[in-house]
C-alpha cells in the first residue's frame, strides 16, 4: 500500500506545475509528507500500542458526546457560539456540524465494537450534526459491526434512528442541494475537459490544464469560487467539493483518479488475504465510513476527520502486512 501513497506524492508535482500558485502546491505537498510519515510510524506499532490508540480513540468520543449533551442543554463553560455569546453549538471540539458528523461517523463502529454502552451518546451527536452523508456512513459502520446474534436489533435501531433522522433533524434545503449539484457538475465538466471559466467583477477568462494531471493539488479552493460566481448567487462560496472523489479528479486529474482507484483495490485485496481480527474489522468498518461520508462532507481536508484517516489507514496498514490467511 506504500507504493500507493508514494504515487499519489510523485504526481503533485506533475499537477502542481499546471497550476499558477505553486506555494498553495507546496504547502499542500507538505501536508501530504507528514500525512504519510505519521502512517507509517502507525504502521510500526505493536498489537499491544495498537489497542490502546483505539482505547484512546473511545475515550475521546465519551470526552466529546458528554461536552455535546452539555452544549445541547447550554451548559458548557467553554465555548459559545459566535453568532449568539448566550448561546452554545452543540459540535464538541469539532468547530462545525460537518466535522462533528464525521466524527463521530467514523468513530461509530470503533464504539460499537468496543464499548457499545457509548453507542447512544454517539448517535445523539449524530443527529445534532444533521450531516446525512455521515449519517449514511455511520449506519452502513454498525451494520458492519454487528454480531450475527444482535443484527436483527441493530438492523431495527437502523431503521428507528434512520426515520428520526430525516423526519426531524435531516435539514438539507432544496436550495442546498441545487447548489451542490451546480457545484458537482460544473467541477467534473472541468476536470475532464481540464477548462474552467472564472469570473471576478466584470473579467471573464479562462483557465486551462492538462487534464491528465490535474489543474493542481489546492486549485479547487484558488479557482472554482471565481466559477461558483456564474450560478451561486449570494456571498456563500464552496471552498471544498464535499466530495473527496471528486476533488482528487479535480485537482490531480486521470491519473490521481487512477492512483485512487488502484489504492482503494489494494487495500481491498489485502483485507480479503489478512486474517479477520477484531481490530481489523474495526478499523476497516471506520475506513468505510468514512468513504461513505466522504462523498457528502471534506473529509481530508480538515484536522478532526483528517487524522481520524491518518490513524485507521495506520493500524490498517499494521494489521494487514503479516497476517495473511493459511487458505
Amino acid at each position: 500500500m506504500i507504493w500507493f501513497l508514494l504515487a499519489s506524492i510523485f504526481i503533485v508535482p506533475i499537477s502542481g506545475a499546471f497550476s499558477s500558485n505553486p506555494w498553495v502546491m507546496q504547502s499542500d505537498v507538505l501536508y501530504l509528507f507528514m500525512a504519510m510519515f505519521t502512517i507509517m510510524k502507525i504502521s510500526s506499532l505493536n498489537e499491544h500500542y495498537r489497542w490502546l490508540v483505539l482505547k484512546a480513540l473511545v475515550a475521546l468520543v465519551i470526552l466529546q458526546g458528554i461536552l455535546v449533551v452539555l452544549q445541547y442543554f447550554n451548559l458548557d463553560p467553554l465555548f459559545n457560539s459566535l453568532k449568539n455569546p448566550e448561546l452554545d453549538v452543540p459540535f464538541g471540539f469539532s468547530g462545525s456540524p460537518n466535522q462533528s458528523g464525521v466524527f463521530f461517523s467514523v468513530t461509530m463502529p470503533l464504539v460499537a465494537g468496543m464499548f457499545p454502552l457509548a453507542l447512544p451518546l454517539s448517535l445523539f451527536a449524530l443527529l445534532l450534526a444533521k450531516t446525512t452523508s455521515a449519517w449514511v456512513g455511520a449506519m452502513a459502520g454498525i451494520a458492519l459491526m454487528s454480531p450475527k446474534r444482535t443484527r436483527k436489533y441493530m438492523f431495527m435501531l437502523i431503521v428507528v434512528a434512520s426515520i428520526l433522522f430525516f423526519a426531524r433533524f435531516e435539514s438539507i434545503s432544496e436550495g442546498a442541494l441545487n447548489e451542490r449539484n451546480l457545484l458537482y457538475r460544473n467541477t467534473f465538466r472541468a476536470a475532464i475537459t481540464g477548462v474552467l471559466p472564472i469570473k471576478s467583477g466584470d473579467k471573464v477568462q479562462m483557465v486551462k490544464w492538462n487534464p491528465i494531471f490535474g489543474a493542481g493539488l489546492g486549485s479547487f479552493k484558488r479557482l472554482s469560487p471565481y466559477n461558483q460566481n456564474f450560478y451561486l448567487t449570494g456571498a456563500h462560496r464552496y471552498l471544498k467539493t464535499h466530495c473527496d472523489t471528486l476533488q482528487v479528479f479535480f485537482e490531480m486529474g486521470y491519473a490521481g483518479l487512477a492512483i485512487l482507484c488502484m489504492f482503494l483495490c489494494n487495500m481491498l485485496y489485502r483485507f480479503i488475504r489478512s486474517k479477520k481480527t477484531k481490530l481489523l474489522m474495526i478499523v476497516s468498518s471506520c475506513l468505510v465510513v468514512q468513504f461513505i461520508s466522504s462523498f457528502g462532507i471534506f473529509t481530508v481536508h480538515t484536522a478532526t476527520s483528517g487524522f481520524l484517516l491518518i490513524i485507521m489507514l495506520g493500524l490498517f496498514l499494521a494489521e494487514t502486512k503479516r497476517k495473511k490467511s493459511c487458505h
